[in-house]
């Protein structure tokens, strides 16, 4: 694989102390030790302040031990400086040390950013930064206190990963998924480029990044692993009138290859036809499309009943996820094999949550619910 540097940035303030900071030093010692020799790591701490723990540092048998010990040094106090620490990490990663093909900041936290810029919008921007200099950000939120918008957000806008864990003791095994897939990763800073035609709007997106240049519409993706498949699902408004068959919008994917460097283009067109009756529309539906399109509407009826169960309405979020599930078995018979079967499977999981949330009656059981309901649908993205 190629060589790869890392930032990792570690929540130290005083809600960590305990098991959480324990299992936190562990855990990025245990990643530290897994990294090969010409890899290149970094480790920050912040609460009100952030402090690099060690600068870019190229591992090998002498450095090794070293990182070991300032990890081992890592101690809980204060408040918590998110966007400071994310700063610091994506800066370490643009020095000529750290230069690496693939790069990777690994963000811890167990609380809520209430020290400088806080919110999900501006911490998202700072991610959506890092991304157009081919870095992205695994975020990380340890048990029930930590703010799940802004790390889902920083996630996404730059391409990397989500995780939530209810226990910290779950942290080793996430940084070494985190460095496994790391070393699988064959394509870099995957974007999709949309020119629509004349008349066709596009209305959003969901599981990319999403922003416009005049006309041209942007979705980064970010770092893909080999075999891995991404759904991105754009929704878009089309014009019904003029020829049968029209163009919808030229698009063009671009990434670089890991392994070499090279950039890669893929462009294709996208047409549509005009039909006369619904009959006629449904029987052209692409199978692998109708569960994308499912998989997504599952995702935003997640994130919709994880915004009731924030405020106190467990069974008006279970409705939601029910009324959810039904619609989407209602398409699965109209599909049949095996689109059917993978609606009809999400379709369960989907239910199975909704039965969890209305039985959330406590305030710690109903926001593990809402930090579950989030994730799932960030997972359902593919972050």
């Amino acid at each position: 694989r190629p060589s790869m540097g890392v930032a990792l940035v570690i929540d130290r303030s005083g809600s960590m102390a305990g098991d959480k900071i324990a299992n936190a030093r562990a855990a990025a010692q245990s990643f530290i030790s897994s990294m090969a020799d010409g890899d290149v790591v970094s480790v920050f701490q912040y609460d009100d302040v952030v402090e690099m723990v060690a600068p870019p540092t190229v591992i090998d048998g002498a450095s090794r031990a070293g990182l070991l010990a300032a990890v081992a040094r890592i101690t809980p106090r204060g408040s918590t400086n998110l966007h400071g620490g994310l700063v610091a990490g994506i800066g370490s990663l643009t020095t000529a040390q750290a230069e690496r093909p693939l790069r990777r900041v690994i963000l811890i936290s167990d609380g809520l950013a209430n020290v400088g810029p806080s919110s999900p919008h501006e911490l998202g921007n700072v991610a959506a930064g890092a991304a157009a200099q081919g870095i992205s950000v695994t975020s990380i939120g340890v048990g029930l206190d930590y703010d799940e918008s802004t790390m889902g957000a920083v996630a996404v806008r730059s391409g990397g990963r989500f995780y939530h864990l209810q226990e910290s003791a779950q942290l080793a095994s996430i940084l070494q998924t985190e460095l496994n897939a790391l070393g699988m990763t064959v394509a870099r800073g995957v974007y999709l480029e949309l020119a629509p035609a004349p008349g066709v709007q596009i209305l959003g997106v969901s599981g990319a990044d999403m922003t416009r240049q005049g006309d041209v519409v942007r979705l980064g993706v970010g770092d893909m692993l080999g075999e891995q498949s991404r759904q991105v699902v754009i929704p878009v408004r089309l014009p019904t009138s003029g020829s049968a068959e029209q163009t919808a919008a030229t698009v063009t994917l671009h990434y670089q290859a890991a392994a070499s460097g090279a950039e890669r283009t893929h462009a294709s067109t996208v047409a549509y036809r005009l039909a006369a009756s619904e009959d006629h529309v449904r029987r052209g539906v692409r199978p692998q499309f109708a569960v994308a399109v499912e998989s997504h509407r599952s995702a935003e009826a997640r994130v919709q009943a994880a915004e009731l169960m924030a405020e106190g309405e467990a069974d008006r979020a279970a409705d939601v996820l029910a009324a959810r599930a039904t619609a989407s078995r209602r398409r699965a018979r109209d599909l049949g094999g095996r689109a059917g079967a993978a609606i009809d499977f999400e379709a369960d999981r989907v239910e199975a949550t909704g039965s969890r949330a209305r039985a959330a009656r406590s305030a710690p059981a109903a926001r593990a619910m809402e930090l579950e309901l989030e994730d799932e649908a960030l997972e359902a993205q593919g972050f």
